[in-house]
């Protein structure tokens, strides 16, 4: 093997290495975890409570600072009606994001979430931990990262969740949950 082309495979093996280790970084997010120290808010009489061991989980993160709470509302989903047709996918919500000065407070949350009889209990997390914990910089949401929604199988990511389209909700629900 001659000077030149050894130093090409070295210089080809070095670039590969660096692309598969930069790469890697970029992964999304395969297995998640859920961290249940958190404040509990929507909790009234009528609201199921929040289930981290269910098997089947739909799993929400809204970062209310830069969304507003309009994914909770009937117009985007009735959320009483899925919770009777789906009882076993455990809805699992974490709201980040307080914000004062843009009126963004736990207080509207909840007077938001009561208005629109939203039939689960939520966490609240204004430090982001779930974010964090879970590297949401990394998931399927590269372009969305402040509202994302995932189908969860135990702690395994299966894919995001399109609660906002009828008819892909309908076919993910049934691909990976089935109907009870």
């Amino acid at each position: 093997m001659t000077k030149t082309s050894n130093f090409n495979l070295h210089y080809c093996m070095l670039l590969a290495t660096l692309m598969l280790s930069f790469s890697c970084k970029d992964d999304p997010v395969e297995v998640m975890e859920f961290p249940a120290d958190f404040e509990v808010v929507n909790d009234g009489d009528s609201t199921l409570e929040i289930c981290l061991d269910c098997e089947n989980k739909l799993v929400m993160y809204l970062d209310i600072a830069q969304w507003s709470l309009y994914t909770f509302s009937d117009n985007i989903l009735d959320w009483k009606a899925f919770s009777e047709e789906y009882p076993h996918v455990s809805v699992i919500v974490y709201l980040s994001g307080i914000d004062e000065k843009k009126g963004k407070t736990k207080e509207k949350m909840e007077a938001y979430l009561e208005y629109y009889k939203f039939p689960y209990q939520v966490f609240l997390d204004p430090d982001y931990q779930f974010y964090k914990i879970n590297n949401l910089d990394n998931s399927f949401f590269k372009n969305n990262k402040g509202h994302q929604a995932f189908w969860v199988k135990g702690n395994e990511i299966l894919s995001p969740a399109n609660i906002g389209m009828p008819q892909a909700r309908k076919e993910e629900l049934d691909l990976y949950f089935g109907k009870e």
